[in-house]
């Protein structure tokens, strides 16, 4: 149940870090250039008002979109690495199971075996009592 939380938490944690990304994105092309010449959408290529340079604000949102991207990057290995492990593991239970599902047939074999022994064993001594009784009460008739 704990692995399955912390994916719970890490799809979240992806879904937000997307959302934010969105958000960040959305709001950056809908913005001016801090020069109120022109659109953010044209600042991010490069500043009209400053042909050399980019817009000081669209480095920050550039740099804050990278690492996000970089955070979503790893969450989503983080995922793909417990989705891994959680596999090894069902693998492993399933091999587990089918040795102890034969190693219970088995015991079940070998136990049925005694069973059957004894329960014969049981039916002999069982016809040789009563042989033994009719002896003895026809030994009492006489």
């Amino acid at each position: 149940m704990d692995i399955e939380a912390e994916i719970r938490h890490l799809k979240l944690r992806v879904e937000a870090l997307e959302t934010s990304v969105r958000s960040a994105g959305a709001g950056g092309f809908r913005r001016r250039c801090r020069h109120k010449r022109a659109p953010a959408r044209t600042c991010a290529h490069i500043c009209m008002c400053a042909p050399a340079r980019t817009c000081a604000h669209m480095q920050t949102v550039q740099a804050d979109l990278s690492a996000a991207l970089v955070a979503v990057a790893e969450v989503r290995a983080d995922i793909a690495d417990i989705q891994t492990a959680m596999s090894h593991d069902f693998t492993a239970l399933g091999i587990g199971l089918a040795g102890l599902h034969w190693q219970t047939n088995e015991q079940v074999k070998s136990t049925r075996s005694e069973i059957i022994t004894k329960l014969d064993s049981l039916q002999c001594e069982m016809l040789d009592l009563g042989l033994r009784i009719d002896r003895l009460l026809e030994k009492g008739d006489m």
